[in-house]
């Protein structure tokens, strides 16, 4: 958290509203948000690598209308793996592996 945590969280709360969007805009889907993480799933590699660009991108423009000290840095990892489906969540190493 920084300085001020009402602004981080309004701030991480904005972010997460236009990062879920993206990812629905991608053909994917939310399917956690533990902690200030999104895992989310794709049925292609191409629409989780154009999504992640996308992301990125978005939320460069975004950083750049705040003060340097309330920016945020978000990292995405992807990987392509066998996952199991079990009560709308997602298991496996696939999952692991893209976490780290």
């Amino acid at each position: 958290m920084g300085d001020d945590d009402e602004s981080t969280v309004n701030t991480i709360t904005a972010y997460r509203k236009i990062i879920s969007a993206l990812i629905q805009k991608h053909h994917g889907r939310v399917v956690d948000t533990p902690g200030d993480n999104i895992l989310a799933e794709f049925g292609s590699a191409l629409n989780a690598v154009n999504g992640a660009i996308d992301i990125q991108r978005i939320l460069e423009i975004e950083n750049s209308k705040l003060p340097d000290n309330r920016r945020m840095v978000f990292r995405i990892g992807i990987n392509v793996g066998d996952i199991i489906h079990k009560d709308n969540c997602i298991y496996g190493d696939g999952v692991n592996v893209a976490a780290r």
